[in-house]
């Protein structure tokens, strides 16, 4: 409870759009965005040159290389078409990365839930406690243990089809 209450008063003190580590996040983006060239097709697509070519529509919110849909912060490449007309980049973030929408998630205040279902004294004959584990005496076992459930199935020799024996084992005489 106390993080929500330090976090509501520290919401307050900002004075910028923007959540202050997106903010600085666009201000460094804006800045690899300098160097980049951009070139305008119509009154809301852009094409930016990077390592490769990127087409941006500042309507639609959306760049070639995805991050902006995917993040909802600008990329370098939008931030770079956004000053080519002269606008608030601070416009074209997501809504979720305000200061009024954080403000908004702490302003309810959250209380605790009674535990009623544990009393107050606990009996501690009541608790169960877990088993008392010693380590064995002797070599560990080697042999699966098998189920009861298990159904044996019975030996049959295939040299002459007798019961109760296999091949290796058969005593009996080869017929001819």
């Amino acid at each position: 409870m106390g993080m929500l209450c330090h976090r509501r008063e520290q919401s307050h003190r900002w004075e910028r759009r923007l959540y202050p580590v997106i903010h600085q996040k666009i201000e460094e983006l804006v800045e690899e965005s300098r160097n980049l060239l951009v070139g305008r097709s119509d009154g809301d697509h852009f094409e930016v040159v990077d390592q490769k070519n990127y087409c941006i529509s500042l309507n639609s919110r959306t760049c070639s290389c995805r991050r902006w849909q995917v993040y909802g912060i600008t990329c370098k490449h939008t931030c770079a078409a956004i000053l080519q007309i002269d606008t608030n980049i601070h416009r074209y973030v997501d809504d979720y990365f305000t200061v009024d929408s954080y403000r908004q998630a702490y302003a309810e205040a959250i209380f605790l839930v009674p535990d009623n279902d544990k009393p107050d004294d606990l009996n501690r004959e009541l608790l169960v406690h877990s088993p008392i584990t010693k380590k064995l005496v002797g070599r560990p076992r080697w042999k699966r243990l098998e189920s009861q459930a298990s159904i044996v199935s019975e030996l049959r020799c295939s040299r002459c089809h007798d019961a109760g024996h296999n091949r290796r084992s058969c005593n009996a005489s080869i017929a001819d």
